[in-house]
């Protein structure tokens, strides 16, 4: 699956979203003692190519995010975590941007949240954009 990529801003995005999704399922688990002996939950992480993009997704099997919120979620300052500032999620998707990509979140088939990450191949003309965007912006991560 080659691409071109910032391999620090890429896992800076992964990083970001399966800290999320580990929060929300300790978050979802609440402060009953037995809780202590269940399972924390899964996060899943897959990749693949897919009608001529390479997707990641990013699946747990927490409690979801509610449909009123998905709209918004990438936005600046809006949160679902009782101790989140809102910040993460507008940086990752101003980083798969700028990257040629797209995010956006769905239902997973495990019951809780899947993250859907699409970003272009090497050599298509989205990938080769974004190259060319950041050979002239200081400020991008493929700079």
């Amino acid at each position: 699956m080659p691409a071109a990529f910032d391999r620090e801003m890429i896992h800076r995005v992964l990083g970001n979203i399966i800290k999320n999704a580990a929060q929300a399922l300790r978050d979802a688990r609440g402060s009953r003692a037995d809780d202590a002996l269940q399972a924390w939950g899964t996060i899943r992480v897959t990749a693949r190519s897919e009608d001529g993009a390479h997707v990641i997704d990013i699946d747990d099997d927490g409690p979801g995010i509610p449909p009123e919120v998905r709209t918004t979620l990438f936005d600046p300052y809006v949160t679902t975590k009782r101790d989140g500032t809102g910040l993460g999620l507008t940086i990752v998707k101003k980083i798969v941007v700028d990257h040629g990509g797209s995010i956006d979140v769905r239902d997973a088939p495990t019951g809780g949240a899947r993250i859907h990450i699409r970003l272009p191949p090497q050599g298509t003309a989205p990938s080769t954009a974004a190259v060319e965007r950041s050979r002239t912006d200081e400020d991008s991560p493929l700079a």
